[in-house]
C-alpha cells in the first residue's frame, strides 16, 4: 500500500506559524510501516510536531510580531532578544524552522523536484504482471550445441501477456560462438514459465569463455522486470592451447608437452593466430608491402652494376639494367644528365617505402596478437576457480601477461619477418647466378653455414632463455610475497634477512 507523508519545508513569515510541506512516499508493509531507504518521514513528524507546538505557543503569547524580527535579523542576533517566554518560543521556532529548511534544501539538491505533481509522475502503482528472466547469468558449454533460457512470469496469471527478445552480441559474437535470434514469449492465461533455445556453434579454435546477451523488450499487457530484463549467457570453451591436435599431450602437463615436436607447436601456434579477426588481412597486408623494399634492394644492386659498367666505364657499353631492359647512358653523351636521372630513380622509390613504415605502425600486426592473447589470458584467469588461483599466484599472471604474451606475438611477426628475409636471400642468389653462374658454390656454403649455425646455437639459446624467465618469475614471486607479508616481516625484524635473501 502506497501513501504520502509531509516533510516540513518553510514557515511563512506574518502567520500563525503556519507549516508548508511535501509529500514523501511510505511504503505500508503488513501492520508496520517504514520509509523506503530512508528515516526521514519518522524525522519528519518529530519536526511537524516540534514546529506545530512552538508556532501555537507563538500565536498564543501573541509574539508573532517578534518572531518576524527576530528571523529578519537571523539567528547570529538571538542573543539581543528579550528574554522572555515569547522571545524564547520564537527563537527555538526559528531554530527548528532553519534546520527544516537545510534539511529539506539538502534533499531537494539529492532528489531534484519532489513535488506532489512529480511524485505522482514518477511512482505508477501497477497490477500488471511482471515478466523476466529467472536468472541474470547462464551457462553452457560449446560442445553442448544448445543453451536453455528460461523466462518467467510473476504475478496473478490470469491475463494474456507477452514479450519480444533477441540476442545481443558481448564477447561473443552471432555468426562465430551462438547462431542470432529473436522472437516473442506469448504466456496464456495460467502459465508461468516459457523456455528460450539459442543454438551454439562448435568452434574448434581455442578461446576463453565469451559471453552474449538476450533482452526482453516490447512488453504487451506486462511489466518487465527492474534488472531481469537482460540476462547474459556465457559459453564455457573447452579447447585446449594452441589447438586441439595434442590434446592428450597436453593434458599430461609439462612431460606431455616437451614430447611435442617444437616445429609442429610452431605449425599450430600460427593455425591458432590466423582464427583471431583481423590476422589474415594484416599478415597479407604486411607481407605484399614488405616487398617493396626488396623490390628496392634488386633496383639498387642493378643500380650498382649500372655505375660500375657504364656511368663510370671509359668506354660505357650497353647492359642489362633490368630484366629485359638494355641501355648504356640515359642521355647519350651526357654522363651528368644520366647521374641525374639515376639519382632521382634512386631516391624517389624511398617515398613509399617510408610511407610503408610509417602505416604499418598503425597496421599494427604484433599489438593485435598482443592485445587478443592478453584478454584471452585475462578472461581464463577471471572464470579459475577458487582452487585454480591458488595456484596461480598473482606474479604468475604477471609475468604472463608482461613478458610471456610479448614473446609469443614476437614469435608470430618475427615469422612474417623471416619471409621477407627469406625473399631477399632469393633475391641476392638469383642476381649472383644470373652475373657469375661459376659462383654457384659460395650460395650453397653460405646457406648451410647458416644452418649449422642455428642449428648448434638454437638449444643454448633457448635453455638461456628459459633459464631468465625462471629467474624473472622467481624475483616477481619473491617481492609479491615481500609486499604481501611485510607487516609480518617488519613485525619480527626480518628485513635484513629479506634483503639477504
Amino acid at each position: 500500500q502506497l501513501e504520502f507523508v509531509t516533510w516540513p519545508r518553510k514557515m511563512s513569515r506574518g502567520t500563525s506559524g503556519t507549516v508548508e510541506s511535501f509529500p514523501l512516499l511510505r511504503v505500508e508493509e503488513g501492520l508496520g510501516s517504514r520509509a523506503e531507504a530512508s528515516p526521514l518521514p519518522t524525522l519528519s513528524q518529530k519536526l511537524n510536531k516540534c514546529l506545530t507546538d512552538a508556532a501555537r505557543r507563538a500565536r498564543d503569547q501573541e509574539a508573532p510580531v517578534l518572531l518576524n524580527s527576530v528571523a529578519n535579523r537571523g539567528l547570529s542576533h538571538r542573543s539581543e532578544a528579550p528574554s522572555d517566554v515569547s522571545t524564547t518560543s520564537s527563537v527555538a521556532n526559528l531554530s527548528m524552522v532553519g534546520l527544516a529548511e537545510a534539511i529539506a534544501e539538502k534533499r531537494r539538491k539529492a532528489f531534484g523536484d519532489c513535488s506532489p505533481a512529480r511524485i505522482s509522475r514518477c511512482v505508477e502503482v501497477s497490477d500488471l504482471d511482471i515478466v523476466q528472466f529467472s536468472s541474470a547469468i547462464y551457462y553452457a558449454e560449446e560442445a553442448e550445441g544448445l543453451v536453455l533460457v528460461d523466462v518467467m512470469r510473476l504475478g496473478s496469471l490470469e491475463e494474456l501477456v507477452s514479450v519480444r527478445w533477441e540476442t545481443l552480441d558481448g564477447s561473443a559474437k552471432a555468426g562465430v560462438l551462438y547462431e542470432s535470434a529473436s522472437g516473442i514469449v506469448v504466456f496464456q492465461p495460467g502459465e508461468n514459465f516459457k523456455t528460450i533455445e539459442i543454438r551454439l556453434i562448435q568452434n574448434p579454435a581455442w578461446a576463453p569463455t565469451l559471453e552474449f546477451s538476450i533482452k526482453l523488450s516490447r512488453q504487451d499487457n506486462c511489466d518487465l522486470g527492474h534488472s531481469l530484463h537482460t540476462a547474459r549467457v556465457k559459453i564455457i570453451n573447452a579447447d585446449l592451447f594452441p589447438t586441439n591436435k595434442y590434446a592428450q599431450l597436453i593434458k599430461e602437463g609439462a612431460d606431455g608437452i616437451d614430447k611435442i615436436p617444437q616445429f609442429n607447436l610452431l605449425v599450430e601456434f600460427i593455425k591458432m593466430n590466423l582464427e583471431i579477426p583481423g590476422v589474415v588481412r594484416k599478415t597479407v597486408l604486411s607481407l605484399v608491402l614488405d616487398q617493396m623494399a626488396n623490390l628496392y634492394f634488386y633496383f639498387s644492386l642493378n643500380v650498382t652494376m649500372y655505375i660500375t659498367d657504364v656511368l663510370f666505364a671509359e668506354n660505357p657499353t650497353s647492359v642489362s639494367f633490368l630484366p629485359g631492359l638494355r641501355t648504356s647512358l640515359f642521355v647519350p653523351g651526357d654522363r651528368e644528365m644520366t647521374a641525374i636521372w639515376l639519382g632521382a630513380l634512386y631516391v624517389l622509390p624511398m617515398v613509399p617505402i617510408h610511407w610503408w613504415d610509417y602505416t604499418s605502425i598503425a597496421v599494427d600486426l604484433k599489438g593485435t596478437l598482443r592485445n587478443s592473447l592478453r584478454a584471452s589470458l585475462y578472461r581464463k584467469y577471471l572464470n579459475y576457480t577458487e582452487d585454480s588461483r591458488r595456484v596461480v599466484q598473482a606474479a604468475d599472471m604477471q609475468a604472463a601477461l608482461l613478458e610471456d604474451v610479448v614473446e609469443a606475438s614476437q614469435c608470430y611477426t618475427y615469422i612474417v619477418e623471416l619471409l621477407r628475409i627469406l625473399i631477399r636471400l632469393f633475391i641476392v642468389a638469383s642476381f649472383t647466378l644470373h652475373k657469375s653462374p661459376r659462383s654457384w658454390w659460395i650460395l650453397v656454403l653460405m646457406p648451410s653455414l647458416m644452418f649449422c649455425w642455428v642449428y648448434l646455437r638454437g638449444p643454448m639459446y633457448l635453455r638461456a632463455c628459459d633459464a631468465e624467465g625462471d629467474g624473472k618469475l622467481k624475483i616477481a614471486k619473491f617481492i609479491h610475497t615481500t609486499c604481501h607479508s611485510f607487516n609480518l616481516i617488519s613485525e619480527y625484524n626480518q628485513r635484513p634477512l629479506m634483503n639477504e635473501l
